[in-house]
């Protein structure tokens, strides 16, 4: 949902609300979680510098293959045509 915002140009359309999802799996014997959280933490840290908002993270069943350990984030954040982030 793009919520209205000012910006510089207000009779313009200036802005563009963007989602990413991130999939983290890792199938490391013995610490999987760990190492999947860790890579986590590395995604959500980098995410957060761009000024993004993480609205879901999640691990989640891997039917396909039980022995892969699987993590699903998404975050979330508004953009200007100058690519500054704006956070909902």
């Amino acid at each position: 949902m793009l919520q209205k915002m000012r910006t510089i140009a207000p009779n313009l359309e200036n802005a563009v609300s963007l989602m990413y999802e991130v999939n983290v799996y890792t199938n490391s014997v013995g610490y999987k979680k760990s190492e999947a959280k860790d890579i986590m933490e590395t995604i959500d840290n980098e995410f957060s510098k761009m000024g993004f908002t993480r609205t879901m993270c999640n691990p989640v069943s891997n039917l396909q293959d039980a022995t892969i350990y699987r993590i699903v984030a998404r975050y979330e954040g508004v953009a200007d045509k100058d690519f500054r982030i704006y956070t909902n």
